[in-house]
């Protein structure tokens, strides 16, 4: 517009502005171009009567656009009108110099917005992959939700019947999972219920959509869809949970609960001996910490959402054979741990392991299929196991979130396969009978510690039997809750004499050490002490310590062997003549014992004897039962070998030879020990008889004495037995006395 009067175009701009009474509506009205007098009309805006008015156009044809547009109404359609002689004229188009009335009239029209209407379209949305549900028939129902609070079910036209007149309140999915209702919904606030959910997933009755119908809402707008006119439609996504399945696993062995003496024995008490009283750790079962366990897929497992890849194929959580969890057994503590599919990217991680503070037992959540599971790591101090576990998990209806498994099938160690087949039922409904017959139960036998004693002659090699060992903790021993059981250096078992074979195997079935020795208190450490108690017949005491250590293998028996070896007495024999020192071949000799049993025998040569293996303080006889020729038989010499002792009394592997060379008048032997640790028997020649004469009779022969040096025979009569038996009951009595101590002391310091 063009004018030279600016008077009249800032009066008519009063009209718009804030700071008048807004009687024309508001606005900026005619602006400055920039060029002198050319204006040009900003936005204009209705006052509260709807209404405003324009003056000042020039003759021409115009386009009216409905450009801010009042709440929840549609844009009205775009109008012309053209201004020419014949519209009434305003005080801009009076002439210069004349004087024309303006008629302050103007051309009017009545502009209709209507109401604001449009459609919903639903789309099912599978909450963990975050895509539409690619399956029909999912129902819902719509509400409008009126301000004093109630709702009203919704009906409209049902497109399916054929029939317009036809109504229903039940509105279904397609195949691509989207609902679109048959009728524009008006201004207002909805609801919308999930009836009837798809397959494999979970309705939960709790979760509703709700939205509203305004013009705030984020429309998407199809032009000229229906008779000419725009549709607006509100898109919402309704969003349900795939149905899981719940697989727990509990791991048992047992563990070490305490020891247990074996009364039944009707036996001394062996601590007069020396030994351990008979007994034995005791064990239970219980749940295992720390064994782990793999879950792979038994088959395709698919999302339960239908959708495919770009090859057409389904897409997958695993594949046949993918590893779905790696899990371990719960220590007491609780935490959950998510984790994602592999194969398919969740919105979320949907899939968890719980350890809900039960020892032994893991609990994991998995997506509908078929899955095995088998132990690939047993806990610390057990063998592992092959047995294994197939789980079938299948859907059955809506109102399950997480369903206990349909099949189970149990593996033994030996391929052998049971199955058992159960009813789908909720998680959270099943009963606490049912949840156990539905555990995945695995059982370990523990390493079992074994002790071996090899007994040897330490010159030889050879076995020996006969030895007795004792075997002692080096630290405290304590049962699963923490009790001590022993005390560090205790005595714990004696063992049975070593076999022809030399070895033994110790009965006692030992604790190995803890997992956690050296990190917390009251762990086993595992650690033994063995010493020879009493040694082979003709060795002399080993008692050096031999110290072994039980910590955790894998095998089902771990044996630990210790070769003990022993040195043997060792006493020489040496034959010679009455004189001189040179060895008489061609004696008969035998060494035997009390009774008379031959123990050695053999035929002098031209060296002394060496004799291994006799008894320490038994008395032996040396006897010789056929002498050389040209000689007498020797009398027999009664001997004994006894173990040296150092300053401070302690037993060496060495021993003394002593003889008996005379008894006194109490018939009590007199022992004289040799030297050089050889006994030496000396034979006189035998005597030549004379040759008789007829008249003349054969001379008796006279027996030749032995030599000085020689010990003699002697038997021990009644005396001698009496003063054994004596010396015995004494001793008894003692022991009883010094038993009878240390029990009290013992009590005193418990």
């Amino acid at each position: 517009m063009f004018e030279s009067d600016t008077e009249l175009v800032y009066a008519y701009n009063a009209t718009l502005t804030e700071a008048g009474d807004n009687a024309n509506g508001s606005g900026l009205g005619w602006v400055p171009t920039g060029t002198t007098n050319e204006y040009r009309l900003s936005e204009l805006f209705t006052n509260e009567e709807g209404v405003f008015r324009v003056t000042g156009l020039p003759y021409g044809q115009y386009l009216v656009v409905e450009t801010t547009i009042p709440q929840d109404v549609f844009q009205c359609d775009p109008f012309g009108f053209t201004v020419d002689s014949t519209t009434p004229q305003s005080f801009f188009c009076q002439p210069n110099g004349s004087v024309t009335e303006p008629s302050n009239s103007y051309l009017t029209y009545n502009i209709l917005d209507e109401e604001m209407e449009g459609y919903l379209k639903l789309v099912k949305v599978d909450a963990e992959t975050g895509k539409a549900v690619k399956l029909a028939n999912t129902a819902f129902a719509i509400y409008m939700l009126h301000e004093d609070g109630t709702k009203e079910r919704l009906s409209m036209v049902d497109p399916s019947s054929g029939d317009p007149t036809e109504k229903t309140n039940v509105f279904y999915t397609d195949s691509e999972g989207r609902m679109k209702t048959p009728e524009k919904l008006p201004l207002g606030r909805y609801e919308v219920v999930e009836l009837e959910g798809p397959n494999g997933f979970f309705n939960d009755e709790a979760y509703t959509v709700q939205f509203e119908i305004s013009s705030d809402s984020a429309w998407e707008v199809v032009g000229n869809a229906v008779n000419g006119m725009d549709e607006y439609i509100l898109t919402q996504e309704y969003i349900n949970h795939e149905t899981l399945g719940k697989l727990t696993i509990r791991k048992t062995g047992e563990v070490l609960t305490g020891w247990e003496q074996d009364w039944s024995l009707d036996i001394l008490d062996p601590w007069f001996s020396g030994e351990a009283w008979p007994g034995d750790f005791t064990w239970d079962e219980r749940p295992l910490a720390g064994a782990q366990y793999t879950i792979t897929a038994n088959e395709d497992i698919y999302t339960q959402d239908r959708q495919t890849d770009d090859d057409g194929n389904r897409c997958l959580w695993y594949a046949k054979g993918d590893v779905v969890a790696v899990v371990t057994t719960g220590d007491g503590t609780s935490d959950i741990a998510v984790f994602r599919p592999g194969r398919t990217q969740a919105t979320y991680d949907f899939l968890s392991v719980i350890h809900d503070g039960t020892i032994g037992e893991v609990t994991v959540m998995l997506p509908l299929g078929s899955y095995h599971v088998e132990e690939t790591k047993p806990p610390y101090g057990y063998t592992g196991t092959s047995q294994g576990y197939d789980a079938i998990f299948a859907w059955d209806n809506q109102t399950n979130r997480v369903v206990m498994a349909k099949s189970i099938t149990a593996i033994d160690e030996n391929g052998n396969a049971v199955i058992s087949e159960f009813e789908i039922v909720n998680a959270e409904d099943a009963a606490a009978e049912f949840t156990e017959q539905q555990v995945l139960k695995f059982h370990n036998e523990r390493e079992k510690a074994q002790v071996k004693v090899i007994k040897l002659d330490e010159k030889t090699g050879a076995a020996l039997a006969g030895a007795v060992f004792n075997l002692y903790t080096q630290d405290d021993i304590y049962n699963a809750d923490g009790d001590r059981l022993f005390r560090a250096g205790d005595l714990l078992a004696t063992s049975a004499p070593t076999g022809e074979d030399g070895t033994v195997v110790f009965a006692c079935d030992l604790p190995m050490q803890d997992v956690r020795y050296g990190e917390a208190e009251r762990q086993n450490s595992g650690r033994y002490v063995l010493r020879e108690l009493r040694s082979p017949s003709g060795y002399y005491l080993n008692d050096a310590p031999m110290e072994f250590t039980f910590a955790y293998t894998g095998a089902k028996i771990q044996v630990l062997e210790s070769v003990c070896k022993n040195k043997g007495t060792c006493v020489l024999i040496s034959k010679r003549q009455l004189t001189g020192d040179e060895e008489l071949p061609g004696a008969t000799l035998t060494i035997q014992d009390d009774h008379g049993t031959v123990v050695r025998q053999w035929v002098s040569g031209d060296k002394p004897v060496e004799i291994s293996g006799l008894e320490l303080n038994k008395v032996y006889t040396l006897v010789e039962t056929i002498a050389p020729h040209g000689f007498a038989k020797a009398e027999s010499i009664r001997f004994k070998l006894v173990q040296r002792q150092n300053e401070d009394g302690d037993l060496l592997p060495e021993n003394d030879v002593y003889v008996c060379t005379d008894k006194d008048w109490l018939i009590v032997d007199h022992w004289t020990m040799m030297e050089d640790g050889t006994v030496v028997m000396r034979d006189a020649p035998a005597p030549v008889p004379e040759q008789p004469t007829p008249e003349q009779p054969a001379p008796t022969p006279t027996p030749v004495p032995p030599a000085p040096s020689v010990p003699q025979t002697g038997d021990m009569n009644w005396l001698w037995i009496a003063l054994g038996v004596v010396a015995a009951l004494s001793a008894g009595g003692l022991l009883l006395i010094f038993k009878h101590s240390r029990t009290h002391d013992e009590d005193e310091e418990s």
